[in-house]
């Protein structure tokens, strides 16, 4: 049976992500000048760990790190709970996960999430052990929430996002970061296309997102994300580019991610492959950012998706797209 439209841009929102991950994977958390030096054509295709990688991984091309598995965990969750958030399913199917991939753990629950599950099974609440969660482990792992809940509802997107980073980044910060995305993903999967009104619904998740959480003295995502888009609406690639380095940041932080990944998608003009590769090579989270643009690009553009490079990425990682797809679509009443 065909796919029909919804089910093809959730497909594309998922290969989008695993495409952004994989891409990022050799690169991330290096600079722009370490990237060069292993890369001086940019990173153009699917590729291996290099030498210099800082968490002393060694990787095959096309492997996804923390970001696609995380997500699929999240669209899993959603998948056997009918379209609803349930928290602890959440938690015990990362539980199981990490027990079965005891090598690959540690790659696989950031710092912040690692604290707030040791908090967890030594009895801390779930609404208090991710008080302190300002990166952008809530946004990576985001993207199901998108297709299952419809950005015209914000409020209830934004509820959904808050109940998906209680337990690990229930911060105002890291909130409003993945409720954007999170809208972002919806906007694209519902059909939109268009990357100035993709800035104002995310505007709209972010400035409500991050209402909700533990209050946390850090900058507005929202105010950043305006700024982010002055820079690239009136600025060349190159400076912009230059700019998301050196001022907005492409670390771990929700306040980085949020404004810079959205700046990308923009500079890309919303074409997955190239919103991943510039994610690929811009430095810092790369693998975070890719999986970001890709997945929302993907959304938007599933058709530009590159289908042998997800081919290779299934292969390599043994999992099906398609399938989580089908069913995510399914439970969104598509």
């Amino acid at each position: 049976m065909e796919p029909t439209e919804f089910q093809k841009r959730t497909w594309g929102a998922l290969a989008g992500c695993a495409l952004g991950d994989a891409m990022g994977m050799p690169t991330e958390m290096l600079s722009r000048e370490d990237i060069a030096r292993s890369f001086p054509d940019g990173v153009h295709e699917l590729s291996r760990s290099t030498p210099h990688d800082v968490f002393g991984r060694s990787l095959a091309a096309g492997e996804i790190t923390d970001d696609t598995i995380n997500t699929l965990l999240v669209a899993r969750m959603l998948i056997e709970s009918h379209g609803e958030v349930d928290t602890r399913r959440y938690l015990d199917y990362l539980g199981e996960w990490m027990k079965a991939n005891p090598d690959k753990s540690r790659f696989v629950a950031g710092p912040n999430t690692m604290k707030a599950l040791d908090a967890i099974s030594n009895g801390t609440p779930i609404e208090q052990a991710g008080r302190f969660g300002t990166t952008n482990g809530g946004a990576m792992k985001i993207s199901p929430i998108g297709v299952v809940c419809d950005h015209k509802d914000m409020s209830a997107l934004v509820d959904a996002v808050e109940r998906i980073c209680l337990p690990t980044h229930n911060t105002s910060a890291a909130i409003g970061c993945a409720s954007a995305i999170a809208a972002g993903v919806s906007y694209g999967v519902r059909g939109g296309d268009d990357t100035s009104e993709l800035w104002d619904v995310a505007l709209r998740a972010a400035r409500e997102g991050q209402h909700r959480g533990f209050s946390f003295p850090s900058p507005s995502v929202s105010r950043r994300m305006e700024e982010a888009r002055k820079v690239v609406d009136a600025r060349g690639r190159s400076e912009s580019i230059q700019l998301l380095k050196e001022l907005f940041g492409t670390g771990v932080e929700s306040v980085e991610t949020a404004p810079s990944a959205f700046a990308i998608i923009s500079l890309a003009g919303g074409d997955p492959w190239e919103a991943v590769r510039l994610s690929a090579d811009i430095g810092g989270d790369t693998d975070t950012l890719g999986a970001i643009t890709g997945a929302i690009c993907g959304a938007m553009h599933p058709d530009a998706v590159p289908t042998d490079m997800i081919d290779e990425i299934e292969k390599v990682n043994d999992i099906d797209l398609r399938g989580y797809a089908e069913e995510l679509a399914r439970v969104a009443g598509h």
